[in-house]
């Protein structure tokens, strides 16, 4: 048995679950830290429905504890994080061998991350350098989501960060390492190669943009945004969805601190704090709060 946090009819509660058992394509980790999403709380809200007992949480970094019969290359012990979402296998992308329109996510579509042991496909485990931290390690999704925006934005470029907050903070600091001219706050319009959207009025965000130019949408939350088509018409308007970039090179970003995160990271408290973990995860504090999973004492 081990604790996780799971959902149930009373919420979130720390249970005492049974430890993970893998499939012969399946790796079982230790989990050490992880981190809480916003993804995270409306799971624990109810406002993303789960199956009851759903454990939850994606973000996350441990060791290797077991592998498959069929899973090779991954040594007992070894660091790693993970790609906390896995292709369904059965829609259009899937049999096209391409993005997966449907992809099952750990904390959500499967036991994720807040628990002691946490089971995933091989396919989705990414090994950690020895001289990184788990701690650390546990923020490479974060990273990788910022990273997804990089593909819309030439090193020169100018570029404007909408939104406030821990988020906002980490693509502009990720922006600002790839070579980009980073602003936030005011937006002057027409001044702007790229909008990147982290939250924000849409009107002001294509205003700020040059003819020709592009706004990246980066929230997650499921909302609608008002675009006027004949202003994006009118002035050529590109309008993106960025989702993830690369697992491994956000890790190689941490490694070589390339950028620094340190300051976004709350102290991690252990799963018998959830409540207030989730509270201040809630209240929309500027540190990103982390779990410190391993058995206390």
């Amino acid at each position: 048995m081990m604790r996780a946090l799971v959902r149930d009819d009373a919420g979130v509660t720390l249970a005492r679950v049974a430890a993970p058992v893998p499939a012969a394509d399946e790796v079982v980790i230790d989990v050490e830290f992880a981190g809480v999403c916003r993804s995270d709380l409306a799971v624990a809200s109810g406002e993303i429905a789960v199956a009851r007992g759903r454990v939850l949480g994606h973000e996350l970094a441990g060791r290797i504890r077991a592998v498959g019969a069929r899973v090779t290359g991954l040594a007992f012990g070894a660091p790693v994080t993970v790609i906390p979402f896995a292709p369904c296998g059965a829609c259009a992308g899937c049999a096209a061998a391409a993005r997966c329109g449907q992809p099952r996510w750990l904390g959500v579509d499967r036991d994720g991350g807040f628990a002691e042991q946490v089971c995933v496909p091989a396919s989705s485990v990414v090994a950690l350098p020895a001289g990184l931290s788990l701690l650390h390690g546990a923020y490479v999704e974060p990273v990788a989501a910022a990273l997804g925006a990089l593909a819309f934005v030439e090193p020169g470029a100018r570029v404007a960060v909408c939104g406030d907050g821990r988020i906002a903070e980490l693509s502009t600091r990720v922006l600002d390492a790839h070579g980009a001219v980073v602003t936030r706050g005011a937006l002057a319009d027409g001044a702007f190669d790229v909008v990147i959207e982290h939250g924000g009025a849409a009107p002001a965000m294509l205003d700020a943009l040059r003819p020709g130019g592009t706004l990246v949408l980066k929230s997650r939350a499921q909302r609608t945004i008002a675009l006027d088509a004949g202003v994006l018409v009118a002035r050529d308007l590109t309008v993106r969805g960025a989702s993830h970039g690369s697992f491994s090179a956000a890790v190689d970003w941490l490694a070589t601190r390339r950028i620094a995160i340190d300051d976004l990271l709350a102290p991690p408290r252990p799963l018998e704090a959830f409540a207030e973990v989730l509270a201040a995860a809630r209240a929309g504090e500027q540190h990103k709060q982390m779990f410190a999973v391993a058995e206390p004492g």
